[in-house]
């Protein structure tokens, strides 16, 4: 913001102007000299970040000093602050979000059919074996189902051997 932006002029660590003027930093010094443009960031008296920025001044082709604009850090810092706020509160939404759609995911893709096949156990379990699951999966579920499947074809073989036959 303007209001919060201060201007002065700064000479030369070794010049004549340094008597009356404030100096530049030591570490803008050199660079201001090449006629570069500098901008540190300082601490100002109550603590609070500053951006300086040095422009070279020249005066009949030498460079003379340098014109230091001044700005509060605070706006910057207040928005840094927030887009991390917005950030990580962004972040906590899609991973809960995430974590919900992996939890229906593993409900649809495990759990129901787990609980069919669990079912189908305790019903052959009663004696009920001509229940079939036909779950057609190429994993450790859609096995368990065929396995069971197979147990219940196996059971109902087995009883029609055992039966008697009115034959006999």
């Amino acid at each position: 913001r303007a209001r919060d932006a201060q201007f002065r002029f700064v000479a030369l660590r070794d010049s004549p102007a340094a008597v009356e003027a404030a100096e530049l930093p030591p570490d803008a010094d050199a660079a201001v000299r090449r006629d570069e443009t500098v901008s540190l960031v300082r601490k100002d008296a109550s603590g609070a970040p500053r951006k300086l920025t040095y422009l070279p001044v020249k005066l009949e082709g030498r460079v003379r000093g340098a014109l230091e604009l001044s700005q509060s850090m605070a706006a910057q810092d207040k928005y840094s602050w927030r887009r991390r706020v917005i950030l990580l509160l962004t972040t906590l939404v899609l991973l809960a979000l995430s974590t919900l759609v992996l939890l229906g995911l593993g409900v649809f893709s495990v759990a129901r059919p787990l609980e069919r096949v669990r079912s189908q156990a305790r019903a052959v379990g009663s004696g009920e074996v001509g229940i079939r699951l036909g779950l057609r999966r190429r994993d450790e579920v859609g096995q368990l189902a065929r396995e069971m499947d197979a147990l219940c074809g196996r059971i109902v073989a087995e009883r029609l051997r055992l039966a008697p036959h009115p034959e006999e």
